[in-house]
């Protein structure tokens, strides 16, 4: 596991890599939590179904093919990369200029925005290298109860629209809005619903998790915001001591 010091100048300057799981089961488990969504810093971390992994991946049968340590990101040159950690199943990253890389063990590979990396065939993770200046707490502290839209949604029509559509899962709850639900409850007509809709859909934090259809639907919408917000899609009780 990653064991340099890692320093305030080296974190400005690189940044972090946010992985977002594509398919589900398995997700992300850190510090107690799931979610589908996770921000490595400085001085990296290592991705494997192991429980004293970093970033450990669990929640289907098919975690079984990722091995303990399977992945190790970190920064090595100024840069961010992967490195297979010698993995039983391998690890493929499929990128927009280079297409299919099969990863060989403990060789570095520099990290693309846009990247996606496949662990063993059966998880695969999106990267987005972000700015530290970009990165915007999404967790509620510990032990507290999620927080609504986050700041970085400024208008207020947005921010109803957000609010609306992951309430349920505020809730503990994976019910949908529908678009009928919408128009009611912001007390409009449903062309400015849609207009609204759009709008949030062509946020970079949000855009990045819907699919390439032009046709955006609330339900999807809501997927994406779920997605956006990670502390929405993390169960609200203690883990299982099991």
């Amino acid at each position: 596991m990653p064991s340099r010091e890692s320093s305030t100048g080296l974190r400005a300057a690189l940044g972090v890599v946010r992985l977002t799981l594509m398919n589900q089961p398995p997700a992300f488990r850190r510090d107690g939590r799931s979610s589908l969504t996770v921000d490595i810093e400085p001085p990296g971390a290592v991705v494997g179904r192991h429980e004293r992994a970093d970033v450990m991946l669990c929640g289907g049968d098919d975690e079984l093919y990722v091995s303990n340590f399977h992945l190790l990101i970190e920064p090595s040159g100024g840069l961010w990369v992967a490195r297979d950690n010698g993995s039983t199943h391998g690890t493929v990253a499929h990128e927009r200029t280079r297409g299919r890389v099969a990863l060989r063990p403990h060789q570095p590979l520099p990290l693309v925005d846009g990247m996606e990396i496949e662990l063993a065939g059966v998880a695969r993770v999106r990267v987005a290298l972000v700015a530290l200046g970009d990165v915007v707490p999404t967790l509620p502290p510990r032990g507290g109860a999620a927080a609504g839209a986050p700041a970085w949604i400024v208008d207020a029509d947005q921010r109803e629209l957000a609010e609306l559509l992951t309430a349920p899962r505020r809730r503990g709850r994976t019910e949908r809005v529908a678009a009928e639900d919408v128009a009611q409850a912001l007390h409009c007509s449903a062309t400015k619903a849609h207009n609204v809709r759009r709008a949030l859909a062509r946020h970079r934090e949000v855009e990045r998790h819907l699919d390439a259809d032009a046709h955006v639907t609330f339900l999807m919408l809501a997927d994406a915001l779920a997605l956006a917000f990670p502390y929405l899609v993390e169960p609200r009780s203690d883990p299982d001591p099991r």
